[in-house]
């Protein structure tokens, strides 16, 4: 802490904590270079150096008080880090596919003594899972065009790569971001390609997406307003009409159905048989002139897809609602 008077000059002495440098390569059974996550680990419990320490400093992801550093390897195998002069355990890891690195994953890692000088360490995985026929991806990602999350977009990109996802979709709350660039500048464009989309953003009556689409000139790069210009907010027929007008082919997908930001919970939609029961004025939109006193008419069935795992858990509700749709003809991904 450092008190600054309101005129005149204050001097201060900063100490710098002692750092050691941790090197690690992770290469295939035939030598070859792959992306990977690093995980270092305090053995003892949770780390002296705490991570979230630093977040007067700069943004912070929350990680467990135990791991003292989570870095990726790009698309050359390697990745240089430093972290507080101690005794420390690393686990080395490429998504489900792939083995782990020790054997001893994930009771224990390999012992790395970085107490009195750097070190550097070499990794081995293999892929264990055949995903012939398949691709894997992540289909609603924010990085650092959105407002809740601090994760720049080269670090998202080998947070991805490193856990071998094959597409990459961007939909950043109401922007329209291309990872194409930053896949090629992070060395990964053989094993990764990507899909431009967006997370149509009301506050209060839902998150909605659509993918792929064609950035335009305009806020957000051309993101959908969903606030209908000066008019009235959009129902959802006009919504996901107009995400489909503007963007042909896309897919329009709800997203996390259910809470305090869920369409269904917020429209009071009945899924068995579709109807709303909130009133449009809540949210600002004007009524739907074919509205009748069983149903506002302020949900629609013309979308693609929803989600129903948001996060490490998935939706029993969501799942719920998904089923109750198919089993009324509504069939939805």
């Amino acid at each position: 802490a450092v008190q600054v008077p309101s005129s005149g000059e204050v001097t201060a002495d900063l100490k710098v904590g002692a750092s050691r440098r941790l090197s690690v390569e992770v290469v295939d059974p035939f030598g070859a270079p792959l992306t990977a996550k690093v995980l270092v680990v305090c053995p003892g419990g949770p780390c002296a150096t705490k991570r979230s320490d630093y977040r007067q400093f700069l943004d912070v992801e929350n990680l467990p008080s135990t791991l003292a550093a989570m870095e990726f390897a790009d698309g050359t195998g390697k990745v240089s880090f430093e972290v507080p002069p101690g005794q420390y355990e690393v686990f080395v890891t490429r998504g489900m596919e792939y083995s782990a690195f020790p054997d001893t994953f994930p009771t224990k890692g390999a012992a790395v003594d970085l107490t009195t000088q750097d070190q550097t360490l070499k990794a081995t995985l293999a892929h264990v899972v055949d995903t012939t026929g398949y691709l894997s991806a992540d289909l609603h990602v924010h990085a650092v065009s959105s407002p809740d999350s601090s994760v720049d977009n080269a670090q998202r990109v080998r947070s991805f790569a490193a856990e071998g996802v094959d597409v990459l979709v961007s939909t950043d709350h109401d922007y329209l971001f291309d990872f194409a660039p930053v896949i090629a500048s992070v060395g990964v464009a053989n094993q990764m390609t990507s899909m431009i989309g967006c997370e149509v953003t009301p506050f209060d009556y839902g998150h909605f997406q659509g993918y792929p689409l064609v950035p335009r000139a305009g806020p957000g790069n051309g993101a959908f307003d969903w606030a209908g210009g000066d008019g009235p907010s959009l129902r959802l027929d006009q919504l996901f009409d107009g995400l489909h007008q503007a963007h042909p082919g896309a897919i329009v997908q709800i997203n996390h159905p259910r809470g305090s930001s869920g369409a269904l919970t917020q429209l009071k939609v009945d899924t068995a048989t579709g109807a709303s029961h909130e009133k449009a004025a809540r949210f600002r939109m004007a009524d739907n002139p074919a509205a009748t006193d069983a149903d506002t008419k302020l949900f629609s069935g013309a979308f693609d897809a929803i989600e129903v795992e948001n996060g490490i858990t998935p939706s029993f509700t969501g799942l719920n609602d998904w089923m109750t749709f198919m089993s009324r003809g509504w069939v939805k991904t």
